[in-house]
């Protein structure tokens, strides 16, 4: 198992002097956001950008252990964009710049909607649940033989919801173990694997980290690590923080043993936020370098 992380201060360093940091701070994998909010060029311009990305890590000896798609979240009428051309062409944009810069997996969300008024109504996704499946389903096939060309896997992350009105996480399409495996069965394992959110998870009580790991197996190929306080609400009504490790109440001991009990030899990557000044980006790859290491050596 390998250390890894995603680039941090995107926005504000660009690729480069990210890239450069986290280089300096020891890591040799990186996760890439290939989202829109962080891509700086459209489809004419990327071979340039990420071909001369791709030259810089190689420079650096360093390497994309992974990268994420595009996404989509909000309300009922934003289905509509999930399953629309535009949506489509988005991701197949994240697939040929994955391919640029070699990563080998391409994480991709599923989609579940909140109601129009979501900060005053509690939405009930069960009775959806069978409509989420086949249409994240539909929309998660078409991409197959694009990223089968492109010798790249995608990765279905595990997610949840945000309750607003009990100011808690909730589960929705995809959260556990049950639903990834049923994904990954109507999926195939060829093309498609599974990227644990640990962060996610540990937000519900829908399933355990040991029943989790142990049921999808060698199916998690993908992790994004960071941290958070679980269901212990706090003040700033956002559970999903992206804490450095050991900030929060992940047991992370028992995460990275259940992980090797089931064979797991890839990168651990660490996906944290953007919540620390920027002037201290250097210093904080350096603080997730020594935990990840201290994690990933228990």
């Amino acid at each position: 198992m390998q250390l890894g992380t995603c680039l941090m201060r995107l926005k504000e360093l660009g690729f480069d002097k990210s890239l450069e940091m986290a280089a300096k701070a020891g890591f040799k994998f990186l996760d890439v956001d290939l989202t829109n909010a962080n891509v700086p060029v459209d489809d004419k311009d990327e071979k340039n950008f990420f071909g001369a990305f791709k030259a810089k890590m190689d420079a650096l000896g360093v390497k994309a252990s992974q990268a994420h798609a595009p996404y989509v979240r909000g309300i009922k009428t934003d289905f509509e964009f999930f399953e629309s051309e535009e949506y489509f062409k988005s991701v197949l944009s994240s697939i040929r710049r994955a391919e640029i810069i070699g990563a080998p997996y391409l994480v991709m969300h599923t989609f579940a909607p909140y109601p129009a008024d979501y900060e005053n109504v509690q939405f009930d996704r069960e009775p959806i649940k069978e409509e989420l499946f086949e249409r994240n389903l539909a929309v998660l096939k078409r991409f197959e033989p694009y990223a089968e060309r492109a010798g790249i896997k995608l990765a279905v992350e595990n997610l949840n919801m945000h309750g607003f009105l009990s100011r808690s996480a909730v589960p929705t399409t995809g959260s556990d173990s049950a639903d990834l495996n049923r994904y990954i069965d109507a999926l195939g394992d060829k093309n498609y694997c599974v990227c644990y959110d640990v962060g996610h998870l540990n937000l519900l009580t829908s399933d355990t980290e040991s029943n989790f790991i142990n049921s999808l197996g060698k199916r998690i190929q993908v992790i994004h690590a960071h941290d958070n306080f679980g269901m212990l609400n706090d003040w700033f009504g956002e559970l999903d923080r992206h804490l450095p490790p050991f900030v929060g109440c992940v047991n992370w001991e028992l995460v990275i043993k259940e992980l090797k009990k089931v064979g797991f030899d890839k990168t651990f990557s660490l996906e944290l936020g953007n919540f620390y000044p920027t002037e201290f980006t250097e210093e904080f790859y350096d603080y997730a370098f020594k935990a990840g290491n201290k994690i990933i050596n228990f």
